[in-house]
């Protein structure tokens, strides 16, 4: 499939490049990978609770034990 020039440089894509293909109702929709991939990262980050980073929780923890030792 050909993608014209102009098209390609608005989506941040080089000639040869990958792009996400998927159809809604009856049109396909192409999209960059690097777009579909933050899109989803977006969707599943909607789901993850706003604590403190797994590495901040951890290195408490071992302040922690390291104080009761």
């Amino acid at each position: 499939m050909i993608i014209p020039a102009s098209m390609r440089a608005k989506l941040g894509c080089q000639k040869g490049g990958n792009l996400l293909a998927r159809l809604v109702d009856d049109t396909i929709v192409l999209e960059p990978i690097e777009a579909a991939v933050h899109r989803a990262q977006a969707l599943v980050r909607q789901y993850i609770p706003k604590t403190k980073g797994i590495v901040d929780e951890l290195i408490a923890e071992r302040h922690e034990a390291a104080k009761s030792e």
